[in-house]
């Protein structure tokens, strides 16, 4: 009987210290989440903090922005690539959001515009090792066109692949053979058509 009261008033003890440590800790969690919820109210409050984050996020968001820039810096070779020997451009237009170009020149013949807008429709890059070769430029369209005796004049629109401009990727034009583009004849300047107007980029 003695060992049976004993253990009962052993096992009674550690029972209350038990409840004990429970309310402590019950305590102690409901008083730290009033002092989190103290802090977070004073940090909410405090407006130089919020534009401290919101620049650190900017700040953090730089690298994915720099690496899905275009790569601006191809268009001059795309398109010395793309015009056949005597076509000269006069004004240039490009924009990045749309993927769209439109360029105005002129040309000593209409052949030679007919063959520029042919040469567009089936100048194809590969987009990655293996895969097949797509289009590079697409919708292409003689929008306006005009011959009196000295040369013939063109308006031309399209919208191109935005992979030929991935600054991440290593891109090179399949120009078709057929036709002898200004990279490979004429060294002269590009931009001698007589359409007025700059180059432009958006």
């Amino acid at each position: 009987m003695v060992i049976a009261v004993a253990s009962i008033g052993v096992s009674a003890g550690i029972l209350i210290l038990l409840f004990s440590f429970s309310a402590v800790q019950k305590r102690h969690i409901t008083n730290l989440d009033k002092d989190i919820a103290a802090m977070r109210a004073e940090l909410e409050a405090n407006e130089e903090l919020t534009k401290i984050l919101s620049v650190q996020n900017q700040l953090n968001s730089l690298p994915a922005l720099y690496d899905g820039r275009p790569a601006a810096d191809r268009l001059t070779g795309f398109i010395d690539q793309t015009t056949p020997a005597g076509v000269g451009l006069g004004r240039l237009t490009v924009d990045f959001s749309l993927s769209t170009i439109e360029f105005s020149g002129s040309a000593s013949t209409l052949e030679a515009v007919n063959a520029h807008v042919d040469t567009l429709k089936y100048t194809m890059f590969t987009p990655e090792e293996g895969a097949e070769p797509i289009p590079a430029f697409t919708n292409v369209v003689l929008a306006q066109f005009g011959r009196d005796k000295d040369e013939a004049t063109f308006t031309i629109t399209l919208s191109f692949d935005p992979q030929i401009f991935d600054a991440t990727r290593e891109i090179t034009l399949e120009v078709p053979s057929t036709v002898t583009t200004r990279a490979e004849s004429d060294p002269t300047d590009l931009f001698d058509g007589s359409a007025t107007g700059d180059a432009n980029a958006e």
